[in-house]
């Protein structure tokens, strides 16, 4: 019988899997720039949930930035669902999301230097179309040389404001996302 114990062990121990964790608070905010300038390089500035073009814009009035960007299916697969639940937790409908509705896209960040009039890829980029044409509004981050921009509309950023600074009080915060899924989304980058 002790060496059917020993053997099961041995083998939960060879099947383990080690996991770590890790996370840290975020770095403070060191500035804030308006997107200046911003166009979408199509030839009518329009673009669909399929388009690859490119996003240009510039920060501080002198860097300027060019997103080259693609399809993001990572995010939303085709087949796609949404559950709602009834009162008593069951699913009350399912709908399909229609991936066409969503301009969500994946790219490249470059850096183009205004004096030799190059470019040279500096990051990555994960990119949001809110509203496409002459005057885009667009939200996402980029790297540029390993530091991090986040791009966020400016009344989604005086939401982010009062959310973090505790103005809000209560169980909902922030939209109704409760403070620990909050939490949870903020150090896992779910």
């Amino acid at each position: 019988m002790r060496s059917l114990l020993s053997a099961a062990a041995t083998l939960l121990a060879g099947t383990a899997t080690l996991v770590t964790a890790h996370s840290q608070a975020r770095n403070p905010i060191r500035t804030l720039a308006v997107v200046q300038n911003a166009s979408i390089h199509t030839a009518n500035h329009r673009v669909t949930a399929l388009s690859h073009f490119d996003l240009s814009f510039a920060l501080y009035g002198t860097r300027h930035i060019k997103l080259s960007l693609e399809p993001n299916h990572d995010i939303i697969s085709d087949g796609a669902t949404v559950e709602y639940l009834g009162p008593d937790g069951s699913v009350a409908r399912t709908e399909t999301i229609n991936r066409l509705d969503h301009k969500v896209y994946k790219g490249a960040a470059w850096l183009e230097d205004n004096v030799a009039g190059q470019s040279r890829q500096a990051g990555w980029a994960r990119i949001v179309v809110r509203r496409d044409g002459a005057d885009p509004l667009f939200e996402g981050a980029f790297t540029i040389e390993r530091d991090h921009h986040h791009i966020q509309l400016s009344e989604n950023y005086q939401t982010w404001i009062r959310c973090w600074s505790g103005v809000e009080m209560g169980l909902w915060l922030c939209g109704g996302i409760p403070t620990s899924l909050r939490m949870r989304w903020d150090y896992t980058k779910i």
